[in-house]
């Protein structure tokens, strides 16, 4: 019986480090000198197919944030809507932002973008790339996941 059990034991830590055998050291995804978070990089949350699990794991926790982020700026967007009867300009809308600067911050490096539109059943704003990868827009005041077509579709009205 104690030798079922310690070949138990070795076995689940052995067994786990043999892998599959694939190694194919010439075609390394990383360029010298990069920390190979190139995707990382990207500011749009919109899911990776090939991504990976680790990738499309931090992918989402991103989309989540961004998520609450765009839900924010969408109140703040529709309280300055009621309040004034009309809906913000950018110029506006940044003004807003000042007392959300981890959000001012998006905007103004571009992750964000606003549209400016004065159509309250309109797009709002949209993640960077969202009109080509796909993402998060943000349409009356709501945030939602929409494909690239759906943006463009916004973006033209």
């Amino acid at each position: 019986m104690k030798t079922l059990i310690a070949g138990l034991f070795v076995a689940s830590f052995a067994i786990p480090g043999l892998g599959c055998g694939k190694s194919n050291p010439g075609t390394s995804s990383t360029a010298p000198g990069s920390s190979g978070t190139s995707s990382e990089d990207s500011k749009n949350t919109n899911f990776q197919a090939g991504g990976g699990a680790i990738q499309n794991t931090r992918k989402a926790a991103r989309r989540t944030v961004a998520l609450n982020d765009m839900n924010t700026l969408g109140l703040a967007m529709t309280q300055y809507e009621l309040d004034n009867n009309k809906m913000p300009t950018i110029a506006d809308t940044k003004k807003l932002l000042v007392g959300y600067p981890n959000i001012l911050s998006l905007v103004n490096d571009g992750t964000i973008i606003l549209t400016g539109g004065t159509d309250r059943s309109g797009l709002w704003a949209y993640e960077v790339d969202a009109d080509t990868k796909g993402g998060i827009g943000l349409v009356s005041g709501k945030p939602n996941r929409y494909n690239a077509s759906e943006i463009k579709a916004f973006l033209g009205r």
